[in-house]
């Protein structure tokens, strides 16, 4: 009796010693994460007048699509996150403006969440925006995108007109007035 409680103590510990081991692992790749994304955000972000960076993100079908591969259009880049809720506010007001119905391209990226997480979430919502993730942090750290939304208003040759990073009522307004010169020339 003694040798068998004696050995479902050993394959206790080892167990709690293996699942011990597993959550440090995890942590410590958590934590290279982490710091891996913090020195890839640094930095300023493109400026006005500047050429957009090159990014790719992926598409609801799941292709990687390289932004300089598209055709040239006026885009409004929106790089936002679910948990982000100045971001869902902002794109609740571009779908109400009808900006997924303009000669505006307008191309939110997801930098935190899947597909099938943005594609859901997009469905409650009933928003009939193009589904966009950023495949492999190349958009978030092409735009050093640490804060959310970032906002940018690129031209149809590729260069940065606009930009705004987080929230604010004055870059909704210039957005909102931006949509709608461009309905105008319609």
């Amino acid at each position: 009796m003694a040798e068998m409680l004696n050995s479902r103590t050993i394959v206790f510990n080892v167990a709690l010693t293996l699942i011990l081991v597993g959550l440090l692992a995890f942590n410590y790749q958590q934590e290279k994460l982490a710091r891996e994304d913090i020195v890839n955000t640094q930095g300023r972000p493109p400026a006005i007048g500047s050429q957009v960076p090159e990014f790719y993100v992926r598409s609801e079908s799941g292709a990687v699509v390289k932004f300089q591969d598209l055709p040239q259009q006026d885009t409004l880049l929106v790089l936002w996150y679910l948990g982000c809720e100045p971001s869902t506010q902002l794109l609740q007001a571009l779908h109400e403006l009808g900006g997924g119905q303009s000669a505006l391209r307008i191309m939110p990226v997801s930098i935190a969440d899947s597909v099938a997480e943005v594609k859901e979430f997009f469905q409650e919502k009933g928003w009939s925006f193009p589904v966009f993730a950023d495949a492999d942090k190349s958009t978030k750290w092409a735009f050093k995108a640490s804060i959310s939304p970032a906002i940018y208003l690129i031209n149809g040759e590729g260069q940065i007109i606009y930009r705004q990073l987080g929230s604010s009522k004055h870059g909704f307004d210039y957005i909102a007035n931006f949509l709608q010169q461009l309905q105008g020339r319609s």
